[in-house]
């Protein structure tokens, strides 16, 4: 299959247009002290940086795990969501601008948007080329809805942990890190082995868990908002 300039334009169109409108809604979130448009475009950059890093190493692994299905969904899950956690330590957990929990969730928003754009592009190129842009279009509601609030919601539970333990010792901070990373990985998994099974109900139950997460992360910004010294055991 030949792919025009058309398509490529049409695909990054319909790919990154609706997780930069998820971008903005959630910016708002911390409208107060909002974080440099540098920092942002820095980890929107090396999020999607992060999905050819993701597609090599997943190729890597593919003779290793390719007759276990289940082992194969939750190695490519564990591969995405740490190198998501990467793309935000070297874009903001290590800028001067963390100053404060918010921005562990706003770094780690605009990784999972970055990473989900380019994947979204990378997977319409295909329906574009061979049928248009109204296929284009279908695949491209799809992967909104699920694929790429999968993508957000995994990297929002990360943040979530890590905001909690910014009061915390070093120590603490880690063991954050790596139950929050665990629990990104889990949800992924989960959300893929739902969706493979091909049954309806496992589906729709699959949609419905990832926009319950959403809901819930809507309340736990406010709640991590009034995090400080003193509202937090620092052990």
């Amino acid at each position: 299959m030949i792919i025009s300039t058309d398509v490529i334009i049409w695909a990054l169109i319909l790919g990154i247009i609706p997780v930069v409108i998820w971008l903005l809604f959630w910016l708002k979130e911390d409208d107060e002290r909002p974080e440099p448009k540098r920092i942002i475009v820095l980890c929107l950059l090396l999020g999607g940086a992060a999905v050819f890093g993701s597609i090599a190493l997943e190729k890597f692994s593919l003779e290793y795990v390719m007759y276990n299905p289940a082992l194969m969904i939750i190695v490519w899950s564990a591969i995405e969501e740490t190198l998501k956690y990467i793309a935000a330590i070297y874009g903001g957990l290590r800028q001067n601008w963390y100053n404060e929990p918010i921005d562990a969730l706003i770094y780690m928003a605009a990784v999972a948007i970055g990473f989900a754009a380019v994947e979204n592009s990378l997977y319409l190129i295909g329906p574009l080329g061979e049928s248009g842009i109204l296929e284009g279009l279908v695949v491209g509601k799809f992967r909104f809805i699920g694929a790429s609030m999968l993508h957000f919601v995994s990297s929002l539970i990360l943040g979530a942990f890590i905001a909690f333990s910014f009061y915390k010792r070093k120590i603490v901070r880690r063991m954050y890190v790596f139950f929050g990373l665990s629990t990104a990985i889990a949800l992924h998994a989960i959300f893929n082995l739902l969706i493979i099974r091909d049954a309806f109900e496992h589906t729709a139950f699959a949609f419905i868990l990832v926009w319950i997460c959403i809901i819930v992360f809507i309340g736990v910004f406010e709640r991590i908002k009034k995090l400080s010294p003193l509202s937090e055991d620092i052990v």
